[in-house]
């Protein structure tokens, strides 16, 4: 499956199974397909059966709401798993959990369906372990994979309905350290272990069942993914007095930065090293018909398992800026690659090319040093960001691309731990084209997210 072209109008199917004879039955089916009409259903984005999926930024809740622009990112009280060097800056032990609901429109310029889920964003937990060196867990989606689509084939020699559908993902285990190096420079490494399946289904169906030429086709292939990658990152921060004058970004004992007035800059590198997750393949090719609504298998043609393959995750870079005053403004801008065109799938290419991308993001809080009392609403941050990603899904020709704008709130709720905060953000966002006859996404995704952050692991002088 993922190594075929699949478009939305005029596709063309190459499947990629060993087994001859099911190979010599789909040919003799397909013959030379010539024109095809689509419909996608109303499941989830067609785009993710490419690659991976749908491939998820590991970011929370109130970094979606600045454009996802991270690499360069430090919050004391906010964790950051985009960039590990971020994470070296906690002082306080931090607990961070969220959800994430779609709401998009799919349509080809002729037709347009709704369709909308609810899923499960992330849970961190972060803390410091010294004064020079913090870690997190993190379990968050690394993939979503949930798309149908149906096919009307006409070879000027037979019709036939062809059907795809795919459902599952990969999720993500990361274990986030972060280094300070010394006055300026900190570094930090994440090892992430990506798990999962994902299940894909082709079926072949003709008007006129059982006949002595044409039979209903279905093949299935679970595959099942594991293996550990490597995220590197880098970070400079300078901060200056209001003389301008170089000084290191003060903390009061509860980890906040310090009232004086300052200005900062920042800036970052990220590199996630390319991996190769080991890939197990269960395949199964049969006949059958309908009786009904019910599928009824007539007889078994392939069921192969396949162990030894690999999904070849390529390398990607990103770096950024974050400056502000004051923690009063700020702004913060991205840019980098992913050399998605050297994604492999069992030994196979897809239909991915490398693919850039641009995020920017801004965020202003009135009163950034006062969390208690009448200041507790002049505290409340607010965001807005947006994005732009180039590829990496390439059909026909046409480049899948996506272009988000965001706004967000991170507001202070009452003090049952110290410093809750309540993040909010919603993103409208744009994804696809209506060349070629293919499916643009118009999409609305809200975020939600908690963060809780206490004093841990104090060892006591006094009892």
């Amino acid at each position: 499956f993922p190594s075929h072209d699949t478009a939305i109008k005029n596709i063309k199917i190459k499947p990629s199974f060993s087994s001859v004879g099911v190979a010599l039955i789909i040919l003799l089916g397909c013959l030379t397909p010539c024109q095809t009409q689509a419909q996608a259903l109303n499941l989830g984005s067609p785009y993710s059966l490419y690659g991976p999926g749908d491939v998820q930024l590991p970011t929370l809740a109130q970094h979606k709401a600045v454009g996802s622009a991270l690499t360069a990112w430090f919050d004391s009280t906010s964790l950051n798993v985009y960039n590990p060097a971020g994470l070296s800056g906690v002082r306080l032990t931090s607990l961070e959990m969220g959800s994430i609901g779609y709401f998009a429109r799919l349509g080809d310029g002729q037709r347009e369906l709704d369709r909308s889920n609810l899923n499960f964003s992330y849970l961190l937990v972060g803390f410091p372990v010294s004064r020079r060196w913090s870690t997190a867990f993190c379990f968050m989606p690394y993939s979503f994979v949930n798309y149908q689509e149906v096919h009307q084939v006409d070879s000027g020699f037979d019709q036939w309905r062809e059907e795809f559908r795919g459902k599952g993902g990969l999720n993500q285990v990361l274990w986030v350290h972060g280094l300070s190096l010394g006055k300026n420079w900190h570094a930090g490494l994440t090892t992430r272990w990506v798990f999962g399946s994902k299940g894909q289904e082709r079926l072949q169906v003709y008007p006129f069942q059982d006949s002595l030429f044409r039979y209903n086709l279905r093949i299935t292939e679970q595959a099942r993914a594991s293996d550990v990658q490597l995220t590197l990152g880098l970070q400079y921060r300078r901060v200056f007095d209001a003389n301008n004058t170089t000084q290191a970004l003060g903390r009061s004992a509860s980890g906040r930065e310090q009232t004086t007035g300052f200005r900062f800059i920042n800036a970052g590198i990220s590199l996630d090293l390319p991996a190769s997750f080991r890939l197990r393949q269960n395949i199964v090719a049969d006949r059958f018909t309908y009786q009904g609504n019910n599928l009824i298998v007539r007889d078994t043609l392939q069921n192969t398992n396949k162990d030894g393959l690999s999904m070849e995750i390529p390398m990607g870079w990103s770096a950024g800026f974050h400056w502000g005053i004051n923690r009063k403004w700020q702004w913060m801008g991205d840019g980098g690659l992913t050399s998605w065109s050297r994604f492999r799938y069992a030994d196979s290419a897809d239909s991915l090319s490398n693919s850039w991308f641009l995020r920017s993001g801004f965020q202003f809080t009135p009163a950034w040093d006062r969390y208690k009392g009448d200041s507790r609403f002049k505290s409340i941050r607010y965001r807005m960001g947006m994005r732009y990603q180039k590829g990496p899904v390439v059909i026909m020709g046409e480049s899948i691309d996506e272009l988000g704008l965001s706004l967000g709130m991170g507001i202070p709720v009452r003090r049952i731990l110290s410093q809750p905060m309540l993040h909010t953000s919603i993103e409208v966002a744009r994804r696809g084209t209506l060349n070629q006859g293919l499916v643009r996404e118009h999409m609305i995704k809200l975020s939600l997210g908690l963060t809780l952050n206490d004093t841990w692991f104090i060892k006591r002088r006094y009892d």
